[in-house]
C-alpha cells in the first residue's frame, strides 16, 4: 500500500498556486533517518534546532510535529515529504525503507535534498550505492563524525540553499526583464 501512496504522491500535479499559497508562510525542511532503537534522537534534535534557529526556516520532525503519537506512521511521513521546501537526511549503517521513499517523495517534487553521512558508522553496500548515486545527483552530500560537525553542515547546506534560490530567482528576474527590453 505504502508503494502505492509514494507513487500516487509524485503523480499528482503540482499547483503553482498550492506551492505558493496553499503551504505555511515559512519554509520547511523535513529531517529524516533512521528511529528504529532510538538511533540519531541527538542528531535529528541538533538538525532541528539548527534550522530553527535560522529564522528562514522551520523543522519538520516526526518527535515534535506528527501528533500521532511514539508509532510511527508511514503514510504521515510520506504526506509530508513531497510538500516540504527542503529534507535532510541522516544516514547512518543502513537506509530503511521508509526514509528511502521520504527522500524520494521530497526529491521527487524538487525539494533540495542534503545527505549527511554518519562517519561513526559502517555504511553497507546498499547505503553506499545510494550515497554514490546521490553524490551523482544535485543533492547536497556531507559527511559528519559529531554532533558539532553535522550542525555546521547543516548551517552551511541551508545557507547555500537559500543562496542558490536568490541567485535563481535574480537570473530569472534579469532574463525576463531582457526580454521585455527586446
Amino acid at each position: 500500500m505504502t508503494h502505492d501512496l509514494l507513487s500516487e504522491l509524485l503523480a499528482e500535479p503540482v499547483s503553482l498556486t498550492e506551492v505558493l499559497h496553499g503551504r505555511p508562510p515559512y519554509l520547511r525542511i523535513f529531517v529524516s533517518s533512521k528511529m528504529r532503537n532510538g538511533v540519531y534522537v541527538a542528531e535529528r534534535r541538533l538538525c532541528a534546532r539548527a534550522i530553527d534557529k535560522t529564522g528562514l526556516f522551520r523543522s519538520w520532525i516526526w518527535e515534535n510535529d506528527a501528533n500521532a503519537g511514539p508509532y510511527c506512521s508511514e503514510a504521515v511521513c510520506l504526506r509530508h515529504a513531497p510538500t516540504v521546501d527542503g529534507l535532510i537526511l541522516i544516514v547512518g549503517d543502513e537506509l530503511t525503507e521508509i526514509t528511502r521513499k521520504e527522500y524520494a517523495a521530497a526529491h521527487g517534487r524538487g525539494a533540495p535534498t542534503f545527505v549527511f553521512v554518519d562517519q561513526r558508522e559502517t555504511q553497507n553496500e546498499q547505503v553506499r550505492a545510494f550515497i554514490q548515486s546521490v553524490r551523482d545527483s544535485p543533492a547536497v552530500t556531507k559527511s559528519f563524525a559529531n554532533l558539532a560537525e553535522l550542525e555546521a553542515a547543516v548551517l552551511a547546506a541551508i545557507g547555500e540553499m537559500n543562496s542558490l534560490s536568490w541567485r535563481s530567482q535574480a537570473h530569472a528576474a534579469h532574463q525576463r526583464r531582457r526580454g521585455e527590453a527586446a
